[in-house]
Parts: structure tokens; sequence; C-alpha cells
């Protein structure tokens, strides 16, 4: 490319050799080998419709050297892409990753772009994987930094709380139960003015409902809104809605069935 070798490689990024007939031969690698011959040139000695072909070519498809592949916001034809593959090739490597606690990998898709929520055929997330692995470093980058749905369901209903409970992981199920109580708590209706400022949240009955389910007691988690207690708010009497978190066994129905 004579003299503007330089900006033709900074330029397209790809092999190239011209000649003063106006012959230009320019490589694809791995893909493809492309001849061109018009005889007007320009004062590089270059064909000028060869040059503006291959900066064409390159403005619309993903053949420079500097074109990544994983840039999710590229407007460039990928044509060695086969439709879907991308998808499958991105959801093994994720899953891979959660599975084998590579916190470089996760992290590197997250920046990159990619939905962390993407799930295989079963519907299992790498958040599922993470916490069957009991990968606490993982969970917790799912959760407080991709901003994940901490309790998706894959095909049989299990959520990732009920794998960190299959496989004994501790910090796990500690970790999920509090984002689940959180989720609870955000999901209660606040209608009632200057509730916003007055309402207490009984946070040491959240510790408990925590380390019984920890020391493996079973039940279920409900939320009371019945009971009312009135608030001094600002100078203000204030009736408000507590919220109170009820823990009930397997031996309080007993009781109550007999």
């Amino acid at each position: 490319m004579y003299d503007f070798s330089g900006k033709f490689a900074f330029q397209v990024g790809l092999p190239a050799k011209s000649g003063v007939s106006g012959v230009m031969i320019v490589v694809v690698p791995n893909l493809m080998g492309i001849a061109l011959f018009a005889p007007p040139l320009d004062k590089m000695g270059n064909s000028t419709r060869g040059v503006a072909f291959c900066q064409k070519l390159i403005e619309t498809f993903n053949f420079h050297n500097y074109d990544s592949l994983l840039h999710a916001d590229s407007k460039k034809h990928d044509p060695r892409r086969r439709i879907g593959n991308r998808d499958t090739e991105l959801v093994v490597s994720l899953l891979f990753a959660a599975k084998n606690g590579d916190f470089d990998v996760v992290r590197r898709m997250y920046l990159q772009g990619t939905n962390l929520e993407m799930a295989d055929y079963d519907g299992r997330t790498a958040l599922h994987v993470a916490a069957a692995e009991g990968h606490m470093h993982l969970v917790k980058f799912f959760v407080n930094v991709a901003k994940v749905n901490h309790q998706p369901r894959d095909r049989w209903g299990r959520t990732p709380l009920d794998d960190a409970r299959a496989f004994h992981h501790e910090d796990c199920i500690r970790f999920l139960l509090k984002q689940h109580v959180r989720g609870n708590r955000n999901s209660i209706p606040n209608d009632v003015p200057g509730s916003e400022n007055c309402i207490e949240l009984n946070g040491q009955a959240d510790e408990s409902s925590g380390e019984e389910e920890l020391a493996g007691t079973t039940g279920v988690m409900l939320i009371n809104e019945s009971e009312v207690k009135e608030k001094v708010c600002n100078g203000a009497r204030r009736v408000l809605p507590t919220v109170k978190l009820q823990r009930v066994s397997e031996a309080d129905d007993e009781t109550a069935c007999a």
C-alpha cells in the first residue's frame, strides 16, 4: 500500500497489497480473499475505488482487527456468526463460570453488558448454580451489583434459596433470607400519611427468623398487619400499622389441629 500502509492498517485493519496497475488484493483472515481492479489511482499510488471499497467493507462488517465480537452495542454485522449461537455460548459460559466460582469471568461478562439473568433450558440461572455450589462472593455480586432477581424459579419451581438449603450452605441461606425479608418489607403498602417516617420494623424478629431457618426448623413466615399501635411522630399522635414477623412451626400446627 506504499506510503498509505500505516493509515490503511489502522483504518481498515486488513492485510492488503496494491499495485500501480490499479489492482488490489485484500485478505479477511480465516474467511476469504478479495481481488479488486480499478485503474484510477490516488496520490499514494493506490486504487481510489479499492481503498473506498475496503473502508466501506469495514464500516458494514466487523472484520477490523480492533473489532471485538463480544461488544453487545456493535452495529456491525458478523457473517461468521450463526443466528442464535451467541446466546447459547453466553449461557454456557456464564453457568460454568458460576459453577467454578470464577469471579473474573462473571465480572467481565457483566461489564460487557451480558444479561446475567439468562437461564438454560431448565430455567436455572447463574444465581441458582452459585447458591448450589456455595460461592458466596458470586451470590452477593449477582444480587448487590448486577441487581438480578434473587428468587427466580426453575422448571421445578425451585429458587436459589432452595438450592442453598439443599446443599447446606448456611452463609448463602442467611444472605438470601435477608433479601427475601427485605423484599417483603418493600412490598408492604405505605398508604398512611407520614408513615414513611414513623413505621417501625421489628429487626429482632427478622434475625430470629433467620437463625431458626439455619437451625433447620420448618414452617412458614407470615406477615401480620392486623396489629395497630399508636406512635407519636413529630408531636402528633398517629395510628400506624406495624409489621410483625411470626414463625409458625409444625408443632403449632399440630396443637391447633388438636
